[in-house]
C-alpha cells in the first residue's frame, strides 16, 4: 500500500520500497556519516567524536529505492562528511544519476568551537546534488541571490534531542529552489523532522522515515507545531 503524507518509524531501507515509484520530486538525506571515532582531541569536555545512532551504516545500500522513487526529472540532495562523497556519486552514477550531479555546501555561521591551536574549525557541510534524466529539472532561482558556488549560508540550528540537526531554513530554500508548490518531497533519515517543516512552511507534500521512535515522536511535534503556525498566518 502506498504512504501517504506524514512521519514513519521504521528502517528506510525497507519504507523507501513502500513509496510509489516515480511519485518524489525531491528527495534530501542526512544519513549517519560513520565519523564515530577516537581522537587526541579534546573540545568543550568531549574527546574524539562518538554519536551513538553514527556507526557503520551502509552508505549506499538504499539508494536504489531512493531513484526508484525519484520522479524523471527529480533531484537528490545528500549531505554527508567528505570522505564519503566519492563512493556516493560513483554509486549515484551506476545508477543513472549522471544528469547534473554538482557539489554542494551549507556554510555554518556560527560553527561549533573547537581548538584552533591544534586544528581547522569545521565551517563548511558537505552535500552532493544529482538529478535524475528523464525529464528537464526544476530551479526555481531567487533572482537575489546566486547559486553559482553552490554554498548556503545559515546557522547551527540547536535542537533539544538531536545533536547534528540541519537548519529548517537550510531544507526550506532548498525546497523551494528544487521542486514546485504541492511536489512530494522525502526524508529517508528524518532525526528531529526538518524537512516535514520545511515541507510545510514551503507548501509541499513529504515523507519522512526514522527509525529510532523517540526522534519520531519529537518529528512529529515539531511538525504539529509548524502546522498549527500555518493556520495562524492563513
Amino acid at each position: 500500500m502506498a504512504l501517504k503524507e506524514g512521519i514513519y518509524c521504521g528502517d528506510a531501507f525497507r519504507l523507501l520500497k513502500r513509496v510509489t515509484p516515480g511519485s518524489v520530486q525531491l528527495i534530501i538525506a542526512d544519513p549517519p556519516y560513520n565519523t564515530t571515532r577516537e581522537n587526541n582531541l579534546q573540545t568543550m569536555g568531549r574527546r574524539g567524536i562518538d554519536f551513538s545512532w553514527d556507526g557503520e551504516f551502509d552508505q549506499v545500500g538504499w539508494l536504489m529505492s531512493a531513484v526508484e522513487a525519484l520522479a524523471p526529472g527529480g533531484a537528490m540532495v545528500i549531505f554527508n562528511d567528505w570522505k564519503n562523497m566519492g563512493l556516493l556519486a560513483e554509486a549515484l552514477r551506476i545508477l543513472g544519476m549522471r544528469k547534473e550531479m554538482r557539489d554542494l555546501h551549507w556554510h555554518k555561521a556560527n560553527p561549533i568551537p573547537r581548538n584552533m591551536k591544534r586544528c581547522f574549525i569545521q565551517r563548511m557541510e558537505s552535500a552532493i546534488y544529482a538529478v535524475k534524466p528523464g525529464a528537464k529539472w526544476i530551479f526555481n532561482r531567487d533572482e537575489t541571490k546566486s547559486y553559482e558556488d553552490g554554498i548556503f549560508s545559515f546557522p547551527i540550528q540547536h535542537d533539544l534531542l538531536h545533536e547534528t540537526k540541519k537548519p529548517d531554513a537550510l531544507y526550506e530554500e532548498i525546497i523551494r529552489l528544487l521542486s514546485n508548490e504541492g511536489d512530494l518531497v522525502l526524508d529517508p533519515f528524518a532525526g528531529s523532522g526538518t524537512l516535514a517543516v520545511a515541507a510545510t512552511r514551503a507548501n509541499r507534500r513529504h515523507i519522512s522515515f526514522e527509525l529510532d521512535w523517540l526522534f519520531v515522536v519529537w518529528a512529529k511535534h515539531q511538525w504539529k507545531k509548524e502546522k498549527a503556525k500555518q493556520l495562524v498566518v492563513a
